[in-house]
């Protein structure tokens, strides 16, 4: 395997989402918004602020995005870990938790920010239900509380299953 950077304007990018147009979009955790990336070129332009930490994203079918919106996180504690020295840290600026619509034109709203706790991962079914994983804030570590999560075109949220359905290590936890 060979890696190649296409575009060194990207830190903390996740969610990458390859467009009919051969362009790549991908969501910053930090500083919380969507990039479209040109790999041919390495030119990128953002094209929505969601704040917070926009963790992973999904074409919609006007051209628009749905985005995982897991609040944003401080990376200021980590950054030694990190590497990070102290003019890289990415700004902190917390949104609600929650699935959020980036229309065509770049706009930002949320479809649902009910009751979530850090929405990570997602996507978007053939029949427009957003299944997406809601494991809960960094900051409480200890505490299992991850949840897979659907949301429907009726904005309907439901929960899927939680962390005492999971597997663990092989065996299934009854923790609740």
């Amino acid at each position: 395997m060979h890696a190649e950077v296409v575009c060194d304007a990207a830190p903390f990018a996740e969610g990458p989402v390859w467009c009919e147009d051969g362009t790549l979009v991908v969501s910053h955790v930090a500083p919380g918004l969507l990039r479209r990336i040109w790999p041919a070129t390495g030119r990128s332009a953002i094209i929505a602020r969601t704040g917070g930490g926009a963790n992973s994203a999904q074409r919609a079918a006007d051209g628009g995005f749905v985005v995982a919106q897991n609040g944003g996180y401080d990376f200021r504690p980590i950054a030694p870990l990190l590497g990070l020295a102290e003019d890289s840290i990415p700004p902190y600026a917390p949104a609600p938790p929650g699935l959020q619509r980036v229309s065509p034109s770049g706009d930002v709203i949320y479809l649902t920010d009910a009751g979530l706790l850090a929405p990570n991962d997602l996507v978007v079914a053939a029949d427009g239900t957003i299944y997406f994983t809601d494991p809960g804030p960094h900051a409480r570590s200890g505490e299992r509380c991850g949840r897979l999560m659907a949301f429907t075109p009726r904005a309907e949220l439901r929960v899927i299953a939680r962390h005492s359905s999971f597997h663990y290590k092989g065996t299934t936890t009854d923790a609740d």
